[in-house]
């Protein structure tokens, strides 16, 4: 795999499994493939688990470039939740995950996510997305030191 260019927002770090296909010029099988066999390292499953069906999400910057493929969780953590800040709205997090407003529900209604509403804003913090990305990491590869909720 070569450097590939793909014009994202700054703010763009996960995709979905169509941009991920688009990116590598694969089918959905063979992106499902990479990503079992660990060819793909930076990947989680979003999905609220009441199915069967992965919803996937991939790290940009590893389809752009495979080499980042290499940083650590921590720099990718950082990368997806900017230490900067302690909480996300649940609106923000939606968009960083690419899923629906209705499913960040989902997430919090089967505990996968918490957080509180403050002045009519639900918000979600910085430690519960860490520990819910850390928990829905496919490739063990990438990190094999778990999360606390301290």
């Amino acid at each position: 795999m070569n450097d590939r260019h793909l014009p994202l927002s700054n703010r763009t770090t996960l995709v979905t499994t169509d941009t991920a296909c688009a990116v590598l010029g694969v089918g959905s099988e063979a992106i499902s493939s990479m990503v079992d066999d660990g060819t793909l390292v930076w990947v989680w499953d979003v999905s609220s688990r009441h199915q069967h069906i992965r919803e996937l999400r991939f790290l940009a910057h590893e389809l752009i470039n495979p080499a980042n493929a290499a940083k650590t969780y921590p720099e990718i953590i950082s990368n997806i939740l900017p230490p900067s800040r302690e909480r996300f709205r649940a609106s923000e997090v939606a968009m960083t995950l690419r899923v629906s407003d209705p499913h960040i529900v989902k997430l919090i209604k089967c505990r996968a996510l918490s957080g509180k509403v403050i002045n009519h804003t639900r918000w979600i913090s910085r430690a519960s997305m860490a520990i819910f990305l850390q928990n829905r990491l496919l490739n063990s590869r990438a990190t094999s030191k778990p999360l606390s909720r301290n």
